[in-house]
């Protein structure tokens, strides 16, 4: 797996930085696209912290993940550029790993 930085998170909230450490350790924890949607329903669980989905946009591109940040919590919006990505490569296959 690997995780591509795209764009700067912006500190829009004191929550912010928290939020994206914990969307960075359940990146790091998952195997697969299927345990990282399931670590990602689990951060957005009532009564946690606030709600990762206020914070941030996620959604897969076949085998890769992708992160936007909502710019303000009560809009609908994101920023306009991705924040990360993160692409599933199979070691054999070299043309994957170029960046």
């Amino acid at each position: 797996m690997t995780i591509r930085l795209e764009g700067q998170l912006y500190k829009t909230d004191p929550w912010v930085a928290e939020l994206f450490t914990d969307i960075l350790n359940a990146i790091g924890g998952a195997a697969t696209p299927a345990e990282l949607h399931r670590a990602l329903l689990r951060l957005c669980m009532q009564g946690r912290r606030p709600d990762l989905r206020r914070y941030f946009s996620w959604g897969f591109d076949r085998d890769r993940f992708w992160l936007r940040q909502r710019l303000d919590p009560k809009t609908v919006g994101t920023a306009s550029h991705r924040l990360l990505a993160v692409t599933s490569y199979d070691k054999t296959d070299i043309s994957s790993q170029i960046n």
